[in-house]
């Protein structure tokens, strides 16, 4: 399970820390946390004003803040595949009641020169990722072999 939560200044901001230690004490089960600031579209009565976002540099400030520094700014780079300024992306390890960061370094598994096989190479490896840690190991064979073939 991925828990994800809509951020809204005013209404959820303070509760970045706890989801974190909420999905901490629920692990295995829970495999991550995906944070999404809210967006406007549509139709609105008023125009949103500024105060009403958060940018992606705060939500990972908050998540500093918030986890008395368990996770840093710093352990957070944005996805290989995507624009730095849509996202940022974090792994890691409980070690008792921390984090230890697997990696800072963005991993992807896309080609500029095709992005077809990009896309499908990506789509693999995040299934790969996100697979169920099961002592068969059946369950991975199948991603290992597409990922395979399609960086061949």
């Amino acid at each position: 399970m991925v828990l994800t939560a809509v951020l809204k200044p005013g209404v959820n901001i303070g509760e970045i820390g706890p989801l974190i230690r909420f999905a901490m004490d629920r692990m295995p089960g829970v495999r991550g946390v995906h944070f999404q600031p809210i967006s406007y579209f549509g139709r609105y009565p008023t125009q949103p004003k500024d105060e009403d976002r958060i940018s992606l540099p705060e939500v990972m400030r908050e998540l500093e803040q918030q986890t008395d520094g368990m996770v840093t700014c710093e352990q957070f780079h944005p996805p290989g595949c995507e624009h730095s300024l849509c996202s940022f992306s974090g792994q890691f390890i409980k070690h008792g009641n921390t984090l230890t960061p697997l990696s800072t370094i963005p991993q992807c598994c896309c080609r500029p020169t095709d992005a077809r096989k990009g896309g499908m190479a990506s789509r693999a490896l995040v299934a790969k990722q996100w697979a169920f840690p099961h002592g068969s190991k059946d369950l991975t064979d199948p991603f290992d072999q597409k990922l395979q073939e399609i960086q061949d």
